[in-house]
């Protein structure tokens, strides 16, 4: 606010020659000439000036990975906005990155980035969707990229084998399949169909597949929280996919996908016995040790990128929301690879793809 026009207002309240009714209007005016005045938020953010402990703080990523992500996604140099703002491709990415950290407000973030609340909402929004669009194929159609060959396939179901110490060709399990809750802002209208009873809270289903390896190779949705992941395997076609786009193991068995009790018995997906023996309880309990490593990989997308745990500030009829967990998905797949590892590929000591590799 004008300091100066605000002290003649109020001397002139006090000196009796405006009543309280006119200083009530003129302060509100005043105040809004102040908020269409452009405000100085400060240089833009420049990462050279950076530790790598603050930029592994800030976007989960050193500053030298940071770079080689901007050249792996192919993210164009300069970019525009339906506003005309402007922003290079590294900062596109630290800010993607860093509205999905944690839950920040957009004002708590001007002055990190030099820029305002509107236009910072416009860069992320930008930046997810696109990120979205360009490679949500790595997880949308994840048996046809170049990086999941036959060799990657034999590798994982040789470390489930040896984790689990069951026979070989036993099975042909690599990966393992579950669905995930993400909650949300309860909406103000269409409540329904995204409350679970289960979970009592409204929430987006999503339905993942986890490799040995640490990658999540096969996400889908974002469908409504009161649907089963039985449900979710159905209208995801994931059975059929992996049908006609999986080869047969050299022993003509077809590889496969382990899942809980929720899921039912096909050829490509396997699930605990029922009413088991001796020998089959031994396979329960060994195999449902494994699969806990799904949710280790949905942990871990939480724990990298905690906004999109934060329900308050998801709001599905307001913003895309399932964009936001498919970025955090990728971006936490390329984390692994950047790495070379994660909590899942530890545990089966199964290396992941490089960046190169897992970007092709």
């Amino acid at each position: 606010m004008d300091v100066e026009a605000e002290d003649i207002v109020c001397l002139m309240y006090y000196r009796g020659r405006l009543s309280r009714k006119r200083l009530l209007l003129l302060m509100v005016a005043l105040e809004e000439e102040r908020r269409d005045e452009p405000r100085y938020f400060g240089p833009h953010l420049d990462i050279t000036q950076m530790t790598n402990a603050q930029s592994l703080e800030c976007f989960r990523f050193r500053k030298d990975q940071l770079q080689e992500l901007v050249v792996a996604l192919g993210i164009r140099p300069t970019i525009r906005g339906p506003n005309r703002s402007k922003w290079t491709a590294l900062e596109g990415l630290c800010i993607l990155l860093r509205r999905l950290v944690y839950p920040n407000r957009l004002c708590d973030l001007e002055p990190m980035f030099g820029r305002s609340r509107t236009t910072l909402s416009i860069i992320f929004n930008q930046m997810c969707c696109w990120l979205c669009d360009v490679w949500g194929r790595l997880v949308h159609d994840f048996a046809r990229q170049p990086w999941f060959t036959m060799q990657v396939l034999e590798a994982c179901v040789a470390a489930v084998d040896n984790k689990t110490g069951l026979p070989p060709n036993t099975t042909k399990v690599w990966g393992f399949i579950d669905g995930t809750l993400r909650p949300i802002c309860k909406p103000s209208r269409g409540q329904r169909p995204y409350y679970s009873g289960r979970k009592r809270v409204h929430a987006l289903a999503f339905q993942a597949v986890v490799a040995s390896n640490g990658i999540i190779v096969h996400l889908f949705g974002p469908l409504p929280g009161h649907r089963h992941d039985s449900a979710l395997l159905r209208e995801s076609g994931l059975m059929a996919y992996m049908r006609n786009h999986l080869p047969l193991a050299p022993n003509q068995m077809r590889y496969q996908v382990y899942g809980d009790a929720a899921y039912p018995l096909r050829e490509q997906l396997i699930r605990p016995y029922h009413r088991p023996n001796q020998a089959q309880q031994h396979f329960n309990t060994t195999m449902s040790r494994a699969r806990l490593s799904v949710e280790w990989g949905f942990g871990e997308v939480r724990m990298l990128f905690a906004f999109c745990d934060f329900k308050n500030d998801l709001k599905v009829l307001l913003q895309p929301v399932g964009a936001y967990y498919t970025a955090a998905v990728l971006l936490g797949n390329c984390h692994t690879c950047l790495n070379r590892k994660n909590e899942i590929s530890t545990y089966f000591q199964c290396l992941p793809p490089t960046l190169n590799e897992y970007l092709q």
